[in-house]
């Protein structure tokens, strides 16, 4: 197994010298003088790594996306919503824990994370929706099975040191403290305007 590991860790370093050359020489046949951020959303139309991104991406709004992001966080995270459990499928797999096509998307979203943070200069973090707890109740998937799950990609993701790169979060919880804190903005600002008036 570790051998195996070796070989997609050596994979991913290959990934992002091809892959960046590539994205690099077609923004410069694009753009004169490309900027970095002409450069980053060059990478999500590389068809390496995405399939169909002219057809659901808007360059300027991937720009200024961008540009958004740096300016208010200084760095860029992608959501990114995968993962959702694993089937129970003698056929098709043993258990319910992370395999190797799990672990090489992983390994794939790492490359691209790596890649954005060297043409861009910022740190550029993969954040994986994981979304089992959301389908679980049509599927009938224990949470335990789910949650084991998530833990497992967890596991790959540090045995292979890639927590700068990629995170796994369960989708329901993260749209429930994004709801948390729009609330508690909402409530700081209703308290402001009571104190003034």
């Amino acid at each position: 197994m570790s051998n195996v590991i070796k070989k997609l860790e050596l994979h991913m370093n290959y990934v992002i010298l091809d892959r960046q050359d590539s994205i690099i020489k077609k923004a410069k046949q694009k753009y004169k003088k490309p900027t970095r951020v002409d450069i980053f959303a060059e990478a999500f139309y590389d068809p390496h790594f995405f399939k169909n991104s002219a057809k659901f991406v808007d360059y300027q709004i991937l720009k200024s996306s961008i540009s958004r992001s740096i300016e208010m966080n200084g760095h860029v995270e992608i959501l990114f919503p995968i993962f959702s459990r694993k089937p129970i499928s003698p056929i098709k797999n043993c258990g319910y824990y992370a395999d190797l096509a799990e672990i090489a998307t992983i390994l794939r979203m790492a490359s691209l994370s790596k890649i954005l943070h060297n043409t861009l200069g910022k740190r550029v973090i993969f954040t994986v929706l994981a979304d089992g707890k959301k389908y679980n109740r049509a599927c009938k998937t224990p949470d335990f099975i789910v949650d084991e799950y998530q833990k497992s990609l967890q596991f790959w993701i540090d045995y292979l040191k890639l927590d700068d790169l990629v995170s796994i979060v369960d989708y329901e919880r993260r749209v429930l403290a994004s709801i948390c804190e729009i609330r508690l903005c909402h409530l700081c600002l209703v308290y402001r305007i009571l104190t003034y008036i």
